[in-house]
């Protein structure tokens, strides 16, 4: 049982098609193993990277601020494969903390740290129609565009997108 404010341990060991345990991942945006864990209302979201052990599993050590159930998303690839995602339950004994209503958001900008960054959709968001997502970083005092981005984890910029139900996963980077 994961209770909340205590170490967790999380582990995980991937096996290929006969079972047997598949040591060596690709390093992809600097780690083998990347995992989001995710509150069912979408109000958390957590991005922590499982490390290698010894005997091929991956583990990390995670301490749950609320309880309640999580979905995990552990997103991986196996040397000569394509991107894995996998996805699991969890529940986190312990309190609860007060469920956020998911709301359609009409502003396509936000400002953090002095930092605005606006979305610009080529097209109209509809689902399953294909489009460009453009996004324009500048200060927010002087306007003047970001020229400075620093990459973290190989990319300047990481996009997830989970749907409502959390049946749907990307995770995409600009261009």
């Amino acid at each position: 049982t994961i209770q909340v404010g205590q170490s967790a341990t999380l582990a995980f060991t991937v096996k290929d098609k006969q079972g047997g345990v598949v040591k060596d991942l690709q390093i992809v945006h600097e780690k083998p193993m990347h995992l989001l864990v995710v509150s069912r209302d979408l109000a958390e979201f957590y991005h922590i990277h499982p490390e290698p052990q010894a005997d091929g599993s991956y583990k990390v050590p995670f301490t749950f601020p609320n309880g309640g159930n999580l979905k995990l998303y552990a997103d991986f690839t196996p040397q000569d494969s394509p991107q894995v995602v996998e996805n699991y339950n969890l529940k986190v004994s312990g309190n609860e903390r007060a469920k956020v209503e998911l709301k359609a958001d009409e502003k396509m900008g936000k400002t953090v740290d002095g930092i605005k960054v606006i979305m610009k959709p080529d097209a109209e968001l509809v689902a399953g129609k294909e489009l460009m997502l453009n996004f324009t970083v500048f200060d927010e005092k002087t306007i003047k565009p970001v020229t400075d981005l620093e990459k973290y984890l190989g990319e300047y910029a990481h996009f997830v997108i989970i749907s409502q139900d959390l049946k749907q996963f990307v995770h995409a980077h600009p261009m």
